[in-house]
């Protein structure tokens, strides 16, 4: 067991930095691909748990408006 156990803290320790930096490695790769239009007229841009979506921020949602011609906007 005492083998063990720096393993499951390292592993914790990973698992606590992906959590904390991974809603800011995922906008700024986001940023810097080409945007496409959203399948649906509305976009779900309700609050909730995780991650925040890529499709709700203002970028994305100014860029929609102005290239999509069935997009009607995000639902909040």
């Amino acid at each position: 067991m005492v083998k063990i156990l720096p393993f499951i803290l390292l592993a914790i320790a990973f698992v606590i930095l992906l959590t904390t930096l991974f809603p800011y490695y995922t906008l700024k790769v986001i940023e810097n691909k080409t945007f496409n239009c959203p399948r649906s007229e509305w976009i779900d841009c309700m609050p909730g748990p995780g991650v925040p979506k890529s499709q709700c921020s203002p970028n994305y949602l100014k860029w929609a408006n102005a290239n999509c011609p069935n997009f009607k906007g995000a639902a909040l």
